[in-house]
């Protein structure tokens, strides 16, 4: 079916270990990695808990704006003005630093 002979083994045979398979020699070759960012930097603990900090604020934003509550959703929508670009700067910064695969760090 895939092109490879199927092979039977007796049962006694292979209880007795008297059966060995083949030895398959692979072909040693090397790994080139051409991206050199690692996604695995974004499941940190630090970096889901930013995460999650900034949606539970914005989503509190929205309920408070849409509960007759603009005034403090007004305050909480500055708040998120200020606070999104610096956890977007600090994040990349922190990114680039905890990266294994960038060779500066």
């Amino acid at each position: 079916m895939f092109g490879q002979r199927i092979e039977t083994i007796n049962y006694k045979d292979f209880m007795r270990g008297q059966h060995r398979f083949p030895n398959l020699k692979s072909k040693k070759q090397n790994v080139y990695s051409i991206i050199t960012v690692s996604p695995f930097a974004l499941f940190d603990p630090l970096v889901l808990g930013v995460a999650a900090g900034i949606l539970g604020i914005v989503l509190l934003e929205k309920f408070l704006e849409g509960s007759s509550l603009f005034v403090l959703g007004e305050y909480l929508a500055k708040f998120i003005g200020v606070i999104c670009p610096v956890a977007l700067f600090g994040a990349l910064i922190y990114f680039l630093m905890t990266n294994p695969f960038i060779l500066w760090g």
